[in-house]
């Protein structure tokens, strides 16, 4: 916003060890039954877990081809491609190539690489579109399975803080290598094929490095076959492949190499310089180095008086950070970072449990009351930091003894975003949201809400439609005069579903079927189902309060008003409060009632309609008993079109009990 270009600088900062829980934290997204697969999904990308091999090359001497005592250790997922080795990478931010190049020809260009990169994020420079830059050193590593020489490159594609912060570039597998060695005119030796590409048949029985380029116009990133790979020849290759277990085992036979679990997870930094945010409570030391806050004097608190105006920072303000060793006794400083805020949004929830505790954060015996947390409800845009550190957060108490939980959500529901007629997401700074009181005014916050869930799935993106709002009103007036129908000749007791006859009994297997499933739909956070439930059984109950024939039972009456009223309220609870009272005549609050019991065995009708096809064509429709057997629903489904069966030889009935009847005729 500012108009400055971002650079990294180097500084010391705090850092919480995640990486201790990398592995609990992906093998408990199994637990989490009740999240949604895309969260664990981006949770496991993030941890990033690779199982591969360290493997450990010489730096060859000045030379090129003498092996000194001197080893880079590189990581890699793909052992088999060891024998692909063209070159050697470091990033521009590496001690060790800043070494290499120092007083050499090519320094210059190295700082020149260096000092461009530094204003590039990491993220960009990682991508697979955007072109490769990179410095030769002027020295190589000596391949340990071939003895080969590869030239030393650095490669600002390369990050510091992956794997051992060197890379073994192996064109003919990694798109990223193939384009970085044709830029420069490097080789790309041909050691995995596919059987159909014309040089497996070249080189499948090839031991040594005999064809070193290749005019391919992509690498062979698939799994393949080796070529020119010594022993390994004709292997199978690509990751957990025979290749890359044989490779690993050799290299670890001879101390060249080992097995190794690679995470992408990196340690969490939490300091951040500004002046607001919880300060880190340590203290340096020039004489005892970094020393803890003892106990007694946290929490560390900010300075309610910094000139903010005069643009003043804690890293100014002298009475925050002038202190004294709580060892020696000596002047020393204050850290003047302050926490990254995700340090309170990670257990805030533990919080809740004993809100007024002032001796403790939480007692254990709150938290044991009531963690976990049930339902969670949070943007898809905190999928993986806010999340992932509650769940590091909770496991570092739970190791301290403070918590039992392993998990701190159970379930976890992450909303949609509101869009407008563009399909814009809405924002302020946009200005294209519309303002509650613009709905609220003219329709009330009850039909807002009905409108806001019933639109879509609470987990979906939906468009903001007036029209939605305006349908959401009528519906809540239409069952707002259905209540009161309902209620005016309506006894409270039980309904003898028995005695039931025509639309009420009809209604009363309605009640029972929706209800069950508006109660199945609201456990599930199907907000918009629950609603179209409680919209089915207002329409039964318009069709039983409209029919001239309907014979009326006042405890049905009562029964379904009831039950509209109940389960509104969740969504409308003005609406339904009201009603309550007003046309039902309960007193205290429907909050206070149970939630309604429905009977599946009475959702069940007595009879059924169901399609009767021809070769899977619905050529009428027939109404059976519920209870009929296959044979009396096919003779029925025969009969019912037994003019288009004239002349035809039935080959075969298909009965789907309570669905259709389908003849096979010729």
């Amino acid at each position: 916003r500012c108009g400055s270009v971002p650079e990294k600088r180097e500084l010391s900062q705090w850092y919480l060890k995640i990486t201790d829980y990398a592995q609990e934290l992906l093998d408990d997204l199994d637990k989490l039954t009740g999240w949604p697969e895309n969260v664990k999904a981006q949770q496991r990308n993030w941890i990033g877990r690779s199982e591969g091999a360290e493997i450990d090359f010489a730096l060859a001497a000045e030379d090129g081809v003498t092996p000194t005592d001197r080893k880079i250790t590189v990581f890699t997922t793909r052992a088999d491609t060891l024998f692909g080795v063209s070159f050697f990478l470091l990033p521009p931010e590496s001690p060790l190539a800043a070494e290499l190049v120092a007083g050499t020809e090519h320094e210059q260009a190295f700082m020149e690489l260096k000092a461009a990169t530094e204003k590039v994020s990491s993220v960009d420079r990682q991508g697979s579109e955007r072109e490769k830059h990179g410095v030769f050193t002027g020295r190589y590593a000596i391949n340990p399975i071939n003895g080969r020489p590869a030239p030393i490159w650095v490669a600002d594609y390369v990050l510091m803080d992956y794997g051992t912060g060197a890379v073994m570039g192996v064109p003919c597998g990694d798109q990223r290598d193939f384009d970085f060695a044709k830029k420069y005119g490097l080789e790309i030796a041909p050691i995995i094929c596919e059987k159909d590409d014309p040089l497996y048949e070249q080189l499948k029985d090839e031991k040594e490095l005999k064809v070193t380029s290749v005019d391919w116009d992509h690498a062979m990133e698939a799994e393949g076959y080796l070529v020119q790979s010594g022993e390994f020849t004709g292997m199978k290759g690509g990751k957990h492949s025979e290749a890359v277990k044989a490779i690993i085992g050799w290299l670890g036979e001879r101390g060249l190499g080992r097995e190794k679990v690679q995470f992408r997870l990196r340690d969490w930094l939490i300091s951040r310089q500004r002046y607001w945010g919880n300060p880190i409570p340590m203290i340096h030391c020039d004489c005892c180095g970094d020393v803890p806050v003892p106990y007694d004097q946290l929490p560390v608190t900010l300075p309610d008086n910094l000139d903010l105006g005069a643009g003043e920072t804690l890293a100014e303000y002298a009475p925050f950070y002038e202190t004294t060793c709580p060892k020696c006794g000596k002047p020393a400083k204050r850290i003047t970072d302050t926490m990254d805020t995700f340090t309170c949004s990670s257990w805030y929830y533990l919080r809740y449990c004993d809100p007024h505790n002032d001796e403790a954060p939480f007692s254990k015996e709150a938290v044991d009351r009531w963690m976990p947390v049930d339902n969670y409800i949070g943007g898809i845009e905190h999928a993986i930091l806010h999340l992932l550190y509650s769940r590091f957060w909770t496991k570092v108490l739970r190791d301290l003894g403070m918590i039992d939980e392993d998990e701190p959500f159970t379930n976890l529901l992450c909303q949609g975003m509101v869009k407008d007629e563009h399909g814009d997401v809405m924002s302020k700074s946009k200005g294209n949201v519309v303002p509650p009181s613009s709905v609220i005014g003219p329709y009330g916050a009850d039909t807002m809400r009905l409108a806001i869930l019933f639109i879509a799935p609470p987990e979906k993106d939906f468009d903001w439609d007036p029209k939605a709002v305006a349908g959401a009103n009528r519906f809540i007036k239409r069952a707002w005069n259905i209540v009161w129908q309902l209620s005016r000749n309506a006894e409270a007791g039980e309904v003898d579903h028995k005695a039931l006859k025509g639309t009420a009994a009809e209604l009363f297997r309605t009640l029972n079927g929706m209800g069950l499933k508006c109660t199945s739909d609201f456990d599930r956070g199907q907000f918009n189902t629950a609603i179209s439930a409680v919209m089915e059984i207002v329409n039964a109950a318009s069709k039983y309060v409209n029919d001239d024939t309907s014979v009326r039972d006042a405890r049905l009456d009562f029964r379904v008003a009831n039950d509209i009223v109940a389960m509104l309220a969740p969504i409308c609870p003005h609406w339904a409060e009201e009603l309550y009272h007003e046309a039902l005549h309960l007193t205290g609050s429907v909050y206070n009632e149970p939630w309604p019991a429905f009977d599946a065995e009475l959702a069940k009708g007595d009879e059924v309609e169901i399609a009767v096809q021809i070769k899977g064509k619905v050529r009428g429709r027939i109404t059976v008993a519920a209870d009929a057997s296959d044979d009396e629903m096919a003779e029925a489904a025969k009969a019912a079109v037994a003019d288009q069966l004239a002349g035809k030889d039935v080959k075969k009935v298909i009965v789907v009990k309570g669905r259709l009847v389908n003849i096979v005729a010729i």
